[in-house]
Protein backbone atom coordinates (compact mmCIF):
# COMPACT_ATOMS: atom_id res chain seq x y z
CA UNK A 1 0.00 0.00 0.00
CA UNK A 2 1.60 3.53 -0.74
CA UNK A 3 -0.23 6.71 0.19
CA UNK A 4 -1.29 8.40 -2.98
CA UNK A 5 0.25 11.98 -3.41
CA UNK A 6 -1.55 14.42 -5.84
CA UNK A 7 -0.45 16.63 -8.27
CA UNK A 8 -1.64 19.59 -9.07
CA UNK A 9 -1.56 22.72 -11.18
CA UNK A 10 0.75 25.24 -10.30
CA UNK A 11 0.12 29.31 -10.22
CA UNK A 12 1.33 31.44 -7.63
CA UNK A 13 3.88 33.68 -5.70
CA UNK A 14 4.58 30.96 -3.07
CA UNK A 15 5.49 27.11 -4.46
CA UNK A 16 4.49 24.03 -2.46
CA UNK A 17 6.94 21.55 -2.86
CA UNK A 18 6.30 17.89 -2.10
CA UNK A 19 9.08 15.00 -2.04
CA UNK A 20 7.86 11.51 -1.68
CA UNK A 21 10.52 8.60 -0.50
CA UNK A 22 9.40 5.14 0.05
CA UNK A 23 11.66 2.32 1.06
CA UNK A 24 9.90 -1.27 0.35
CA UNK A 25 10.72 -4.15 2.00
CA UNK A 26 8.97 -7.47 -0.14
CA UNK A 27 8.66 -10.63 2.21
CA UNK A 28 12.20 -12.40 1.04
CA UNK A 29 13.58 -9.35 -0.17
CA UNK A 30 15.95 -6.51 0.34
CA UNK A 31 14.82 -3.25 1.72
CA UNK A 32 14.80 -0.85 -1.68
CA UNK A 33 14.98 2.77 -1.61
CA UNK A 34 12.96 4.50 -5.08
CA UNK A 35 15.76 6.35 -6.52
CA UNK A 36 13.49 9.05 -8.72
CA UNK A 37 12.00 10.30 -5.45
CA UNK A 38 12.16 14.26 -5.56
CA UNK A 39 10.99 17.57 -4.88
CA UNK A 40 8.44 18.28 -7.13
CA UNK A 41 5.69 21.30 -7.61
CA UNK A 42 2.05 20.51 -6.12
CA UNK A 43 0.50 23.83 -6.42
CA UNK A 44 1.15 27.56 -6.22
CA UNK A 45 -0.53 30.24 -4.14
CA UNK A 46 -0.19 34.44 -3.66
CA UNK A 47 0.71 34.30 -0.10
CA UNK A 48 2.28 32.16 2.05
CA UNK A 49 -0.34 31.64 4.47
CA UNK A 50 -2.59 30.16 1.78
CA UNK A 51 0.21 27.36 1.05
CA UNK A 52 1.36 26.58 4.75
CA UNK A 53 -2.91 25.97 4.74
CA UNK A 54 -2.79 24.03 1.75
CA UNK A 55 -0.07 21.81 3.88
CA UNK A 56 -2.38 21.36 6.73
CA UNK A 57 -5.36 20.49 4.51
CA UNK A 58 -3.23 17.97 2.89
CA UNK A 59 -1.91 16.24 5.99
CA UNK A 60 -4.99 15.81 7.05
CA UNK A 61 -6.46 14.18 4.18
CA UNK A 62 -3.29 12.09 3.96
CA UNK A 63 -3.88 10.96 7.29
CA UNK A 64 -7.14 10.14 7.68
CA UNK A 65 -7.81 6.11 7.35
CA UNK A 66 -11.30 6.96 5.13
CA UNK A 67 -9.10 7.71 1.83
CA UNK A 68 -6.17 5.34 2.02
CA UNK A 69 -7.62 2.11 -0.64
CA UNK A 70 -8.09 -0.78 0.65
CA UNK A 71 -4.94 -3.36 1.20
CA UNK A 72 -3.61 -6.36 3.24
CA UNK A 73 -1.68 -3.89 5.07
CA UNK A 74 -1.54 -2.30 8.89
CA UNK A 75 -0.74 1.29 8.84
CA UNK A 76 0.82 3.39 11.25
CA UNK A 77 1.65 6.66 10.76
CA UNK A 78 3.62 9.64 12.46
CA UNK A 79 3.55 13.84 11.35
CA UNK A 80 6.48 15.79 12.25
CA UNK A 81 5.93 19.20 11.52
CA UNK A 82 5.41 19.24 7.15
CA UNK A 83 6.49 15.44 7.31
CA UNK A 84 4.81 12.46 8.03
CA UNK A 85 5.99 9.22 8.12
CA UNK A 86 3.85 6.16 6.64
CA UNK A 87 4.61 2.52 8.30
CA UNK A 88 3.50 -0.27 6.89
CA UNK A 89 2.92 -3.82 8.25
CA UNK A 90 1.91 -7.22 7.78
CA UNK A 91 -1.76 -7.22 8.47
CA UNK A 92 -3.06 -7.03 12.14
CA UNK A 93 0.67 -6.33 13.20
CA UNK A 94 1.54 -4.63 16.32
CA UNK A 95 4.02 -1.54 15.73
CA UNK A 96 6.86 -3.20 17.52
CA UNK A 97 6.66 -6.04 15.62
CA UNK A 98 9.51 -4.66 13.22
CA UNK A 99 10.17 -7.80 11.27
CA UNK A 100 6.75 -7.36 9.46
CA UNK A 101 7.35 -4.11 8.86
CA UNK A 102 7.18 -4.15 4.73
CA UNK A 103 7.71 -0.75 3.72
CA UNK A 104 7.63 2.94 4.90
CA UNK A 105 6.94 6.18 2.82
CA UNK A 106 8.15 10.18 4.23
CA UNK A 107 6.08 12.64 2.42
CA UNK A 108 7.77 16.28 2.98
CA UNK A 109 5.96 19.21 2.39
CA UNK A 110 8.08 22.76 1.60
CA UNK A 111 6.27 25.94 1.24
CA UNK A 112 9.18 27.91 -0.58
CA UNK A 113 9.00 31.89 -2.63
CA UNK A 114 9.24 31.02 -6.63
CA UNK A 115 12.24 32.01 -7.27
CA UNK A 116 13.95 28.84 -4.64
CA UNK A 117 14.51 25.70 -5.78
CA UNK A 118 14.93 22.88 -3.57
CA UNK A 119 16.14 20.47 -6.22
CA UNK A 120 19.20 23.16 -6.75
CA UNK A 121 21.83 22.59 -3.80
CA UNK A 122 23.37 26.39 -3.90
CA UNK A 123 19.56 27.17 -2.76
CA UNK A 124 19.63 25.02 0.25
CA UNK A 125 21.35 27.40 1.91
CA UNK A 126 18.90 28.56 5.10
CA UNK A 127 16.22 26.60 3.47
CA UNK A 128 15.32 24.87 6.81
CA UNK A 129 13.80 27.71 7.75
CA UNK A 130 10.73 27.57 5.32
CA UNK A 131 9.89 24.15 7.43
CA UNK A 132 10.19 25.44 10.98
CA UNK A 133 6.79 26.80 12.61
CA UNK A 134 5.78 29.02 15.74
CA UNK A 135 2.72 27.74 16.90
CA UNK A 136 0.22 30.96 17.51
CA UNK A 137 -0.80 31.39 21.56
CA UNK A 138 -4.46 30.24 21.61
CA UNK A 139 -7.18 32.69 21.93
CA UNK A 140 -10.67 32.85 21.56
CA UNK A 141 -13.51 35.42 20.01
CA UNK A 142 -17.26 35.21 20.91
CA UNK A 143 -19.47 37.29 18.35
CA UNK A 144 -23.42 37.89 19.43
CA UNK A 145 -26.11 39.24 17.06
CA UNK A 146 -28.82 41.92 17.95
CA UNK A 147 -32.41 40.03 17.76
CA UNK A 148 -32.98 41.87 14.12
CA UNK A 149 -29.28 40.63 13.07
CA UNK A 150 -29.76 37.46 14.11
CA UNK A 151 -33.56 37.18 12.22
CA UNK A 152 -31.96 38.42 8.90
CA UNK A 153 -29.56 35.76 8.48
CA UNK A 154 -31.52 33.27 9.40
CA UNK A 155 -33.60 34.11 6.60
CA UNK A 156 -30.57 35.00 4.13
CA UNK A 157 -28.45 32.24 5.05
CA UNK A 158 -26.12 34.72 5.91
CA UNK A 159 -22.79 33.49 7.35
CA UNK A 160 -20.63 35.65 9.94
CA UNK A 161 -16.86 35.90 9.23
CA UNK A 162 -13.93 36.50 12.03
CA UNK A 163 -10.72 37.46 10.31
CA UNK A 164 -7.56 37.85 12.60
CA UNK A 165 -4.54 39.17 10.96
CA UNK A 166 -0.70 39.36 12.32
CA UNK A 167 1.55 41.60 11.80
CA UNK A 168 4.94 43.81 13.38
CA UNK A 169 2.74 46.31 14.24
CA UNK A 170 -0.73 48.12 12.25
CA UNK A 171 -0.67 51.35 10.66
CA UNK A 172 2.28 53.29 9.34
CA UNK A 173 4.95 51.72 11.07
CA UNK A 174 3.89 47.92 9.74
CA UNK A 175 6.71 46.46 7.54
CA UNK A 176 6.23 42.53 8.39
CA UNK A 177 2.72 40.74 7.97
CA UNK A 178 2.82 37.56 9.73
CA UNK A 179 -0.80 36.65 7.71
CA UNK A 180 -3.56 35.96 8.49
CA UNK A 181 -6.47 33.30 9.74
CA UNK A 182 -10.23 33.05 8.68
CA UNK A 183 -13.16 31.77 10.23
CA UNK A 184 -16.80 31.30 9.30
CA UNK A 185 -19.71 30.80 11.98
CA UNK A 186 -22.94 29.35 10.56
CA UNK A 187 -24.40 31.15 13.41
CA UNK A 188 -23.59 33.27 16.02
CA UNK A 189 -20.71 31.50 18.23
CA UNK A 190 -17.40 31.60 19.40
CA UNK A 191 -14.27 30.84 17.13
CA UNK A 192 -10.81 29.36 19.07
CA UNK A 193 -8.27 30.86 17.31
CA UNK A 194 -5.83 27.97 17.77
CA UNK A 195 -3.43 25.46 15.89
CA UNK A 196 -2.49 28.58 13.42
CA UNK A 197 1.12 28.71 12.51
CA UNK A 198 3.44 31.49 12.11
CA UNK A 199 6.58 31.27 9.99
CA UNK A 200 9.78 30.95 11.74
CA UNK A 201 11.56 33.37 9.45
CA UNK A 202 9.25 35.86 9.92
CA UNK A 203 8.62 36.13 13.70
CA UNK A 204 12.86 35.67 13.58
CA UNK A 205 13.34 38.94 11.70
CA UNK A 206 10.87 41.30 14.35
CA UNK A 207 12.58 43.83 16.65
CA UNK A 208 9.53 42.90 18.94
CA UNK A 209 8.64 39.43 19.28
CA UNK A 210 5.48 40.82 21.36
CA UNK A 211 3.94 41.18 17.70
CA UNK A 212 0.33 42.44 16.75
CA UNK A 213 -3.65 41.00 16.11
CA UNK A 214 -6.18 42.64 14.54
CA UNK A 215 -9.52 40.98 14.58
CA UNK A 216 -12.31 42.02 12.51
CA UNK A 217 -15.83 40.63 11.90
CA UNK A 218 -18.07 40.76 8.72
CA UNK A 219 -21.03 39.19 7.27
CA UNK A 220 -19.84 36.28 4.64
CA UNK A 221 -20.88 38.63 1.51
CA UNK A 222 -23.38 35.37 0.91
CA UNK A 223 -26.54 36.92 0.40
CA UNK A 224 -25.05 40.53 -0.27
CA UNK A 225 -21.81 41.56 -1.66
CA UNK A 226 -22.29 44.42 1.08
CA UNK A 227 -20.70 44.03 4.57
CA UNK A 228 -24.38 44.41 6.52
CA UNK A 229 -22.67 44.17 10.47
CA UNK A 230 -21.63 47.08 12.62
CA UNK A 231 -20.03 45.46 15.78
CA UNK A 232 -19.00 46.87 18.88
CA UNK A 233 -15.55 47.28 19.35
CA UNK A 234 -15.68 47.35 15.39
CA UNK A 235 -11.77 45.67 15.96
CA UNK A 236 -9.71 44.32 18.48
CA UNK A 237 -6.13 45.24 18.30
CA UNK A 238 -3.80 45.05 20.38
CA UNK A 239 -0.20 43.24 21.22
CA UNK A 240 -0.21 39.29 21.20
CA UNK A 241 0.82 39.29 25.16
CA UNK A 242 -2.51 40.81 25.63
CA UNK A 243 -4.81 38.31 23.85
CA UNK A 244 -2.99 35.08 24.63
CA UNK A 245 -5.30 32.46 26.24
CA UNK A 246 -8.09 35.35 26.77
CA UNK A 247 -11.95 35.38 25.69
CA UNK A 248 -12.90 38.17 24.08
CA UNK A 249 -16.79 39.18 22.94
CA UNK A 250 -18.04 41.44 19.70
CA UNK A 251 -21.52 42.39 19.82
CA UNK A 252 -22.99 42.93 16.26
CA UNK A 253 -25.94 44.67 14.64
CA UNK A 254 -26.92 45.22 11.27
CA UNK A 255 -25.57 48.35 10.22
CA UNK A 256 -27.46 51.18 9.58
CA UNK A 257 -26.60 51.25 5.63
CA UNK A 258 -28.71 48.03 5.54
CA UNK A 259 -32.44 48.00 4.78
Amino acid sequence: MVIVVASEAFAGGWVLWVKDEQFGNPKGGQWQFHEDSNWGIIDGFPTEMECRQRIKERIDRATNPDNWTASDSTVFYKVTENIITFLFFDKDARPDETGRMRGTQIIHHACLPDNLDPREPSQLVGFDNYNKQVPLPDFSVTVTLSDRARTRFQESKETIIVLAYFADKFGPEQKLSLGKAEFELQQPGTVRIKNVILFKQNVDALRNPDYEVLINVSSGRRSSDKNLLWCEPPLLKGPISTFQKKSFSINCDLGRWVK
